[in-house]
């Protein structure tokens, strides 16, 4: 199985020194292969180094990585008062494609509600990491 994981913390050093590397170790830990897709360009990133000509290639890998997956994690952590947009492209280009997505939300005070879209078929929402997995592998037990 593997999974690609939507997130925008790649973007914040901190985030993507500790989060991130927490989030992937968590899905490997259930024998998931995973697709971080800020993994292969984050240190351009941090240095400063992509240019506005890398960014259609970078899309293309991304988008090719998330086809071939059997699924999708998307968290809104990080994401301030609403979802990153690189995010919602993911999500919206996941469902399209018929790829199974699962959302991590919490809904704490400083988070509004996701946009009604996020409740498409397809989407299942969760308020923790740990209930997210649940649902992704007894969904995928009773798939394969």
């Amino acid at each position: 199985m593997k999974i690609y994981l939507a997130n925008c913390l790649g973007f914040y050093p901190k985030q993507r020194a500790r989060r991130v590397p927490e989030m992937v170790s968590d899905i490997r830990g259930h024998g998931i292969e995973v697709h971080e897709p800020l993994g292969h360009v984050g240190d351009m990133i941090e240095r400063g180094t992509v240019q506005s000509n890398d960014l259609t290639r970078i899309a293309e890998i991304d988008l090719e990585s998330l086809s071939s997956c059997d699924a999708m994690i998307a968290t809104t952590e990080g994401s301030g008062d609403s979802t990153d947009p690189g995010v919602c492209i993911e999500v919206g280009y996941a469902i399209a494609k018929g790829i199974r997505v699962f959302v991590v939300h919490d809904r704490d005070i400083e988070r509004p509600q996701l946009n009604a879209m996020f409740y498409a078929p397809g989407i299942s929402i969760h308020d923790s990491w740990e209930s997210m997995f649940k649902a992704l592998l007894n969904e995928f037990d009773v798939l394969s």
